[in-house]
């Protein structure tokens, strides 16, 4: 099974479903400024992969939760990040 199509597998699960304690933990934490954007994230490897890597490392001493988020994830662009208004008018 190629990794696209597990990601595409996992679409029909919540995140909760998907990443358990990992999800958990991001909400926790306040990884982001809200509990949305994780939701929103794209996994750049299938999910199994991740939460393998994830338990691996969320013990280490050096282990950072944003760093691994932003690793393993892509984030969504932020609606409005480059929006001005058109003040000509």
């Amino acid at each position: 099974m190629s990794k696209e199509t597990d990601v595409i597998v996992d679409n029909n699960l919540s995140p909760d479903d998907i990443y358990g304690e990992l999800y958990k933990e991001v909400q926790l934490k306040h990884i982001f400024a809200d509990t949305k954007t994780f939701v929103d994230c794209v996994p750049k490897i299938c999910s199994k992969d991740i939460l393998k890597f994830y338990n691996e490392k969320k013990d280490l001493s050096n282990f950072d939760l944003s760093k691994f988020i932003h690793e393993y994830f892509n984030l969504p662009n932020s609606v409005g990040k480059n929006f001005s208004s058109d003040l000509t008018i």
